[in-house]
């Protein structure tokens, strides 16, 4: 029996890296995507027909057994990290959009091809992921109540506040790990799900699902370390007014250039992109403060440990 995995990210957990030199390279994988540099139309089609709510189940699914090799003898391999985002293309979409949509995939695709569906979630501590989330969803956080870390996990904390803003209460939803293991256990069951912590380990625990001796711990580290220097130097830096940005995107959606084909992966980078390097917030916080945003998840991370993450009982077949 053939198996798919769907990895699901998260964002910022080294999932490019997965992509371009785990998945790729290990023999025993059918990587169907996506492609790290930009130019797998299917895998793109793919991805638009799974986050368009109008599209039935059956219609991505037969998309995909159409157009995709799926292997016989090998481990396929579907990995987006857009999976995970609290949003995708409008705010309607959230991660539980996304388990839905591949638990009715999995359907069709164990009815017609036989195929077991796997999840594979990579997770990080949850302090780092904040900072990630931060910089990178700046443009969609409100410059008028939040100028910096420290309010956001304010606004945390009041959980009353925090229900009223829809984005927000997405976003602190995946940082439950356990929560979010709980849920994908609801969905696909405990034997077919893997949550990985991106540690010094990850390689190892990589080989013992997909039975490979792979070791790219260099790599992790190495692309790691520049990328978090990107964030954390970028990010604390005093840039441009966000206000002046809002008002930059305002007059392209009046223009509607977003919404004409050629220029919507354009307006996308500039929106999503652009603005974590160039038009992010700066970064105050203090470290009481990051501590009693990591207490709160002490209890989650030691039921993750305790049921979840350890969860790699024996080498894919």
């Amino acid at each position: 029996m053939t198996d798919i995995f769907f990895h699901l990210g998260f964002m910022k957990t080294a999932s490019s890296t997965l992509q371009e030199y785990y998945f790729k390279k290990n023999k025993n994988v059918n990587f169907l995507g996506k492609n790290i540099n930009g130019n797998n139309k299917i895998f793109f089609k793919f991805n638009n027909l799974f986050f368009n709510e109008k599209i039935l189940p059956e219609e991505v699914s037969n998309f995909f057994i159409n157009n995709f090799s799926i292997s016989k003898n090998k481990i396929n391999v579907i990995s987006q990290e857009a999976f995970t985002l609290p949003f995708r293309y409008n705010d309607s979409h959230d991660f539980l959009f996304s388990l839905d949509r591949i638990k009715k995939i999995s359907i069709i695709l164990k009815s017609k091809l036989n195929l077991d569906t796997k999840i594979l979630l990579v997770v990080k501590p949850q302090d780092k992921f904040l900072i990630s989330c931060y910089g990178f969803y700046s443009h969609k956080i409100d410059s008028n109540t939040i100028s910096n870390l420290d309010q956001l996990i304010e606004i945390f904390f009041e959980k009353q506040k925090l229900s009223k803003n829809y984005f927000l209460s997405k976003l602190f939803y995946l940082f439950d790990y356990y929560e979010v293991s709980k849920k994908i256990e609801e969905y696909f069951g405990k034997d077919n799900m893997y949550i990985l912590k991106l540690d010094d380990n990850i390689s190892e625990n990589l080989n013992s699902i997909f039975g490979d001796n792979l070791n790219i711990k260099d790599i992790f580290i190495n692309r790691s370390i520049r990328v978090n220097n990107i964030v954390y130097k970028r990010v604390k830096k005093n840039t441009i007014n966000l206000h002046k940005f809002k008002i930059f995107l305002f007059i392209i959606s009046l223009l509607k250039i977003n919404k004409i084909r050629i220029f919507k992966n354009l307006y996308w980078q500039i929106n999503s992109k652009l603005s974590f390097f160039l038009f992010s917030k700066k970064i105050n916080y203090s470290e009481i403060k990051i501590k009693k945003f990591l207490k709160t998840f002490e209890q989650s991370n030691n039921n993750l440990d305790k049921f979840y993450t350890h969860n790699i009982k024996k080498k894919i077949n």
